[in-house]
């Protein structure tokens, strides 16, 4: 009953998982994790049959003269023959919860003639397990767990269980792009059903669909149609991951019509003798209705991607129709269409003018957010007819239109954003999409929204598994500790009170950590099993220890969760509610994410949306007390993929504005492709999204990474001298390939935005020389462009003054475009008197976009002031400061961005600095808690680990490292490591070295990973160690998150495939610069920056290494 329970809950929570947002569920949140709770009933599941199996007695043939239980039969079995999948890998025994009962295999107990009573429920679980997995962007084991479903739905000849874990197998891989795995499955769907294709008796088919004839005459079909349902939707979900959105449409129809044919069909004749006439309602439908929802929701999600004004009005009509029944819609459906409708209104509003004015940052956008603030709480129902307040001198230069459909997206986008992040299981895609859009819409209304949005869009997957992770280790914290109580009170009669773990005080132990609970656990549980039921002190942790490691888990905790809530039920109807719900994230994302971070790291995001065709780059330095520094920020958007008749057709709405597009020249360097093409081919291009210049570099970057990863193990199949020599030819092109590939990036994407990828120089000297001709620029530009307009002008370039509470100062704060004019400055300045100066072309761009200036007379004028004055900073200050040191750089890259050797463009190769990625703010901020007091001195013994060459077959490096290595490094070479090894090197030691294949996923898997305590500094030197891979439409994953879940200080590890001789060098410089020396160590970051010149190929090899983390020094830590 208790598993049964529990499968019945893990499936609510996938199917509504609105329900456990409410406060009577948050006490045991963590019991209600539909992995937990699935797994828990299959192995209580299991349980239970081994137990009837016992008493099941199994006759030997003939010849065997004994009989023996039906386990001791099983057990007798080979192992190979009944496994679930033939692997090495180690999740497969330690993630099926069978494990739990059979050691390091998992044999097939679904052929247990005791079983076939639990059938049901066990492929209940089974398909809960795979589910889950699907939401959270888990392909590996989703597959894994339909495909252990298929094979016992197919062993026991269910085929409506098989046919159902079929597709949802061909699903995953369609969602995977994997369309050969989709096509296999597909064929064994065909072939199930011919199989299952058998017609009922009419005696039978009248019992079993009796009562449903009085409804709908098609109920003795009724299966035969979900099939067919089924079937289209899957298809119409393979177009629509292939980019084929028209021939989906079709698909999606016929879905459609098929359900309708249902709802419209007459009700057979009811028998006069019958008392009762029943009346058809839609509550007769409840499943059908969700189900029509749904897939219209598929259906307007296509119309999305056309983009067309005719396909965009019919994906807002389909939404409301959606929305009109909300009464049969969990809260996540109706965020899942609200989305799709802002995400509709933003296309349709893109090219106006409202939207320009959102990213101006001048008077005029402070007066719009005025205007919006003082609307934002009245709910949005029709924007034609919505009556926005504002003062009369407003009515003329604003529409209203624009500014409730502005209202209405940033409503609809907020009630998205807080149902999504309520839900304990939700598709991390959504959050994505949702908080990008926000950072959108917002703007340069609100920067510290939009900044705090633009965060919220990254590595959404990274973030749910640490909160998860956390929640698990405190819940198991507090069990351990209440139980611990309770023993110490009932052994030694304890009288006086014990006290809530919740409100003790703070207890600083740094030796502390889940280890020494892990243990306590495993010495309870071998107690338990051998019955020994006397308290022992030394089984448990001390109160103080308990505290401790309650308190560190959860400040970890609230750094990474969104904000601080008691999850209590959410109300997204109550706008102001709502509002102050965002405005309580922004507060805790600058108190305890931002102002956790160093002054010296300069903060850059960059995201791409490309349904909106939008590229985001928002940078953030953090604030100083001691240097009297504010926060700064400053956000930026690139237009990506854009057709010029989207940009024509706005000019053309507001050919009445006499106001000029301030950002024009965007439309020149984002809307063409190639300028030697003719019109036709233009038109042929722009027409087709596949062949714009975004679309077009992404696609050749990723041909080049799939023939470069082939390339590096090709060499191995080269015997003769001709073979070698064309080998490394192709390997010098495609290294030269490479460093175009990253030229055209930093050329034909970011422009002259290259600049916000610099951080600030090191020496103070320079920071304030940079900031200085700031303000004397902007003050002459805004003073000459006041003169030349007549006082028209409205300024982007502010200088305001903030108190600062902490210092009870004022402090000068830069406005954002400000900001950004400051950054060029610097690239100018950098630049200046090389082969790489900044053009003209670029200033020109530049002055355009901040200081919206069109006329040529006036920009000539600018232009020649600017480098005029550059050209003097340049001459006489240059020999005051040291400008070839810079501030530390913090990456945090988009989903589909991550792939990309950022740290290799021009720009950063030239200045050298320290770069570190992390999967967003808040792990860099964890560091920081963690590492702030880490510390060790020269002459301190520190303890180094390796694991070289596991597996045997790479000699030559093995060679290398012992030459490298002293005898202060431990470790095991040309051996397989065993978990505990490798959890040992990487908890008890300072540094850890993996020289291998990969990241060493074969001898620890991730959900082992994420629980350990690690303390060393990570290099893992293997192939592609360092790549989260984008399988499709699940958002990229790979080890290195992981190891940041673990609290990891800094990962070293490679983006590609790379060959050992030129990485063994490159690894072997590192350590000496950043381990190897006692004297003149650099941070890690920078040792790997300044040693990729050691390759051989500088790009292909070289560019390969890069760190996860935050810039660390071995001795000096996070101070460096």
């Amino acid at each position: 009953l208790l598993a049964k329970i529990k499968c019945v809950l893990a499936e609510l929570q996938i199917q509504s998982p609105s329900l456990f947002a409410l406060n009577e569920y948050h006490q045991f949140m963590v019991d209600v994790d539909p992995i937990s709770l699935a797994k828990d009933a299959l192995i209580r599941y299991t349980s239970l049959v081994d137990k009837l199996n016992r008493e099941f007695t199994f006759k030997g043939s003939q010849n065997q003269k004994h009989s023996s239980s039906y386990n001791a039969f099983i057990n007798s079995l080979s192992n190979q023959k009944y496994q679930f999948a033939r692997s090495s890998q180690q999740y497969i025994s330690t993630h099926h919860p069978q494990s739990v009962l059979h050691g390091s295999h998992t044999k097939m107990l679904y052929h247990y003639p005791s079983e076939f009573r639990l059938i049901a429920e066990f492929l209940q679980c089974i398909h809960v397990l795979g589910q889950n997995q699907v939401i959270v962007h888990d392909p590996r084991m989703s597959s894994y767990h339909f495909e252990n479903g298929q094979k016992a739905a197919k062993n026991l000849i269910l085929y409506p269980q098989q046919r159902l874990f079929v597709m949802n197998l061909a699903n995953v891989y369609s969602k995977k792009n994997q369309w050969d795995k989709y096509d296999e499955f597909v064929n064994i769907w065909s072939d199930i059903s011919i199989l299952s294709n058998l017609k009922l008796s009419k005696s039978v088919s009248s019992k079993i669909y009796g009562s449903l004839s009085k409804l709908t005459p098609y109920a003795p079909e009724y299966e035969s149609t979900m099939k067919t349902l089924l079937f289209t939707q899957c298809t119409a979900d393979k177009m629509r991951y292939q980019c084929q959105y028209k021939n989906a449409l079709q698909e999606y129809q016929k879905s459609l019509s098929l359900i309708q044919c249902l709802f419209d069909a007459k009700p057979s004749k009811h028998s006069k003798k019958s008392p009762n006439q029943h009346t058809r309602s839609k509550d007769d439908f409840l499943p059908l209705l969700k189900m029509q929802c749904t897939i219209k929701r598929k259906y307007a999600k296509c119309l999305l991607h056309l983009r067309d004004p005719k396909s965009l009005q019919k994906c807002s009509d389909l939404c409301g129709e959606i929305l009109a029944e909300q009464s049969v819609l969990d809260d996540l459906q109706i965020a899942k269409t609200k989305l799709c409708i802002a995400q509709c209104l933003l296309l349709q509003i893109q090219h106006r003018a409202i939207m320009h004015i959102i990213w101006r940052g001048n008077e005029e956008t402070a007066q719009l957010q005025d205007i919006l603030v003082a609307n934002m709480n009245e709910a949005v129902t029709d924007m034609e007819e919505h009556n926005v307040e504002m003062d009369i001198q407003y009515i003329h230069k604003f529409d209203t239109n624009g500014i409730a459909a502005v209202l209405y997206i940033r409503q609809n986008l907020i009630q998205c954003l807080l149902i999504f992040i309520h839900l304990t299981t939700v598709n991390p895609e959504l959050i994505k999409q949702t908080s990008f859009a926000l950072a959108y819409i917002y703007g340069l209304t609100n920067v510290e929204w939009t900044a705090m949005f633009l965060n919220m869009a990254q590595s959404v997957i990274t973030r749910h598994g640490a909160i998860k992770q956390y929640e698990k280790q405190l819940q198991n914290i507090h069990h351990q500790w209440e139980e611990f109580k309770i023993a110490d009170k009932k052994y030694n009669r304890r009288e006086a009170p014990l006290r809530d773990i919740k409100n003790e005080q703070s207890v600083d132990l740094e030796d502390i950590n889940m280890n020494h609970l892990t243990a306590s656990m495993r010495k309870l549980k071998i107690n338990k099993k051998r019955k020994e039921y006397s308290f022992n002190k030394a089984d448990y942790l001390s109160h103080e220890e308990y505290k401790a490691l309650y308190t560190k888990f959860q400040h970890k905790l609230l750094i990474v969760k969104y904000y601080q809530s008691d999850r209590r039920f959410l109300d997204y109807h109550d706008l102001p509610h709502c509002y102050q719900l965002i405005d309580a994230m922004r507060s805790k994302f600058y108190s305890q994410t931002v102002d956790f971070l160093q002054y010296s790291w300069n903060c850059v995001s960059v995201e791409v949306d490309e349904l909106l065709r939008t590229m985001l780059v928002c940078v953030i330095n953090p604030s100083s007390v001691t240097r009297k520094a504010a926060t700064e920020m400053t956000v930026v958007e690139i237009p990506i993929n854009r057709n010029r008749n989207d940009a024509e057709s706005k000019q053309e709405e507001d050919q009445d504005n006499d106001d000029e597009d301030d950002d024009g020249f965007l439309n020149t360097l984002y809307f063409h492709n190639d300028t030697d093409h003719d019109d036709e081919h233009e038109m042929k291009h722009n027409a087709n999204p596949h062949h714009h210049k975004y679309d077009r570099i992404m696609r050749d970057f990723n041909a080049f990474l799939k023939e470069a990863n082939e390339s590096t193990h090709s060499g191995k199949d080269c015997t003769d001298k001709d073979d070698i020599k064309s080998w490394w030819e192709k390997r010098f092109q495609l290294d030269t390939m490479l460093k175009n590939h990253l030229q055209s990036i930093e050329s034909d994407i970011l422009g002259f935005f290259r600049c916000l990828f610099i951080p600030n120089f090191r020496d103070e000297n320079g920071k304030k020389l940079i900031k200085s001709a700031c303000k004397s620029l902007v003050q002459a530009i805004n003073e000459y462009l006041q003169k030349k307009t007549n006082d028209e002008y409205l300024t982007t370039c502010l200088i305001d003054t903030m108190r600062d509470k902490r210092c009870n100062e004022d402090i000068t704060v830069f406005s954002p475009k400000m900001l950004l004019f400051q950054k060029f400055l610097q690239l100018m300045y950098i630049c200046h008197g090389t082969q790489n100066a900044v053009e003209d072309r670029e200033i020109a761009q530049c002055l355009t976009y901040i200081f919206k200036v069109h006329d040529s007379y006036v920009m000539n004028k600018l232009l020649g002031t600017v480098k005029e004055q550059i050209s003097i900073i340049h001459e006489k200050f240059s020999s005051e400061f040291n400008a070839k040191e810079f501030d530390s750089l913090l990456f945090t890259i988009g989903d589909t961005l991550k792939h990309i050797p950022w740290e290799s463009i021009a720009i950063l190769q030239r200045v050298v600095p320290s770069i570190c990625r992390v999967p967003c703010l808040e792990f860099a901020a964890l560091r920081v808690l963690e590492y702030s007091k880490y510390k060790h001195s020269k002459d301190e013994m520190l303890k180094y680990y390796y694991i070289i060459n596991p597996k045997g077959d790479l000699k030559k490096t093995e060679s290398r490292f012992d030459r490298l290595l002293n005898e202060e490094w431990t470790g095991i070479k040309n051996k397989v490591p065993s978990l505990q090894q490798f959890q040992d090197g990487l908890e008890k030691h300072d540094v850890f070295l993996y020289v291998g294949h990969n990241g060493g996923e074969e001898f620890v898997n991730y959900a082992k990973l994420e629980t350990f305590n690690i303390k060393s500094i990570t290099f893992l030197m293997g192939c592609s160690s360092g790549l989260l891979r984008k399988k499709g439409e699940f958002q990229s994953n790979g080890i290195t998150n992981y190891y940041m879940i673990a609290s990891c200080p800094i990962i070293v590890a490679n983006l590609w495939d790379v060959t050992d001789k030129d990485i063994d060098q490159f690894s072997s410089q590192m350590l000496r610069k950043c381990v190897l020396k006692k004297e003149h160590l650099v941070d890690i970051p920078k040792a790997v920056n300044v040693s990729r010149s050691v390759c051989k190929l500088k790009y292909l090899n070289g560019a390969a290494p890069i760190c996860y983390g935050i810039p660390f020094h071995l001795f000096n830590g996070i101070h460096v």
